[in-house]
Formats: structure tokens, C-alpha cells, sequence
């Protein structure tokens, strides 16, 4: 709860326009700060990465139209979900203003004013004017913890137990590793192997 004497902060940054403000939402932590403007002749998709103490514009190659809704692929601050004039756009990399925004094949060209997640199954929904509403489920793999137990430092000849912890049932896995290993169980356990050179070895 907010002391009474509390005060809203305007984090608006010189060069933001001064439109009309239709989103803003959070990525994996509180520094990560998306805003969406629903105007037309300014940047409508802007992004902060220190909490609104600085905004970049990352319209890209997005046409000048409203944009009413904006979020971060859950999990993941480089890419970006947009409910704009035309539909539903995704970006696979938030670049500034090189980021590429790409239309979706199966969601209508169709005024979009919301876009919402249910984390606890991976739905997004989208409200659309006069179309309905649209779901789809998004793939929110997370990578996998790896922990690596061993004398420390691990000298050649040593032994070593290597284990991968992956929270997404629904995903497949292939792994490979030291000394030829692969499998494609959910979470591998490597027991006892011993490296015969000394290096980096990958998992």
C-alpha cells in the first residue's frame, strides 16, 4: 500500500511524443518498461531497459499507424508482441530503430485493441474491433539450469556429474556433450565423466 504522501514519478523522456499513452507493460523485472502511443505521425513503440530513466524508439520498419497494446515475449526482453491498426506484430529482436516487425499469417488484418498472457498455460489473447477475440498458445521455453559437480579446480583425469534441470514438460530436448554424449530426455544427468585434455567443453 502507498503512504498517502506518496507521488507518481513522470518518467516521459525528452523526445517521447506527447500522444496518447495505450500500454505499458513489464518484462522480467521492473527495469524492463514497454510503452505503446495509439497516434499517428510519431514513434508509437518505445522500450526502457533502466526502468524509464531513458526510452529508445524501436518502430522500425512498422508502418506509421496506432499502436494499442505492447508486451515482451514472456521470459525474454529482446523480443516484443504489438496489438496495432492491422493486427497482431511480433519482432524476434528489439534493435532500436532497425527492429523488424513481422504481421502474423493467421491473425486478420483488423484493428487490435488489446492483447493480454495467461502465463499458467502460455495463452495470448487478442481483442479485436468488430473480429472477436483470437487466442493462441506461445512457446515460452526457458533454458535449462545446468549444474556441474567435481573437485574444483576439475584437473584432467578428474570425474565429473554434470545435470540439466528444464522446467517445460511440453518441450523436446536433444543434447550433446563431452566425450560423445547426447540424449533427448527432458532433464540428462552425465555421471562420472572424465575429460582426457584440458579446454572448455560445451553442454
Amino acid at each position: 500500500t502507498a503512504a498517502s504522501s506518496s507521488a507518481g514519478v513522470n518518467i516521459t523522456q525528452a523526445g517521447m511524443p506527447s500522444g496518447t499513452v495505450s500500454s505499458i507493460n513489464v518484462g522480467t523485472t521492473d527495469q524492463f518498461l514497454i510503452a505503446t502511443y495509439s497516434n499517428y505521425g510519431v514513434n508509437n513503440v518505445w522500450v526502457s531497459t533502466n526502468g524509464g530513466t531513458s526510452w529508445t524508439a524501436i518502430d522500425g520498419t512498422l508502418p506509421d499507424m496506432p499502436v494499442r497494446g505492447g508486451m515482451f515475449f514472456p521470459g525474454d526482453n529482446t523480443k516484443a508482441i504489438i496489438a496495432t491498426e492491422t493486427g497482431v506484430l511480433t519482432t524476434d529482436l528489439v534493435n532500436g530503430s532497425s527492429t523488424v516487425w513481422d504481421a502474423s499469417t493467421t491473425f486478420p488484418v483488423v484493428r487490435t485493441d488489446m492483447i493480454r498472457y495467461r502465463s499458467s498455460d502460455g495463452t495470448l489473447v487478442a481483442g479485436t474491433h468488430g473480429r472477436g477475440l483470437w487466442t493462441t498458445t506461445l512457446n515460452n521455453c526457458q533454458p535449462p539450469s545446468l549444474t556441474a559437480t567435481s573437485n574444483s579446480p576439475l584437473c584432467v583425469g578428474q570425474s565429473l556429474n554434470i545435470t540439466a534441470t528444464c522446467t517445460e514438460p511440453s518441450a523436446t530436448y536433444s543434447w550433446t556433450g563431452p566425450n560423445g554424449f547426447t540424449s533427448t530426455v527432458l532433464s540428462p544427468s552425465i555421471n562420472n565423466v572424465t575429460l582426457a585434455a584440458s579446454g572448455t567443453y560445451t553442454l
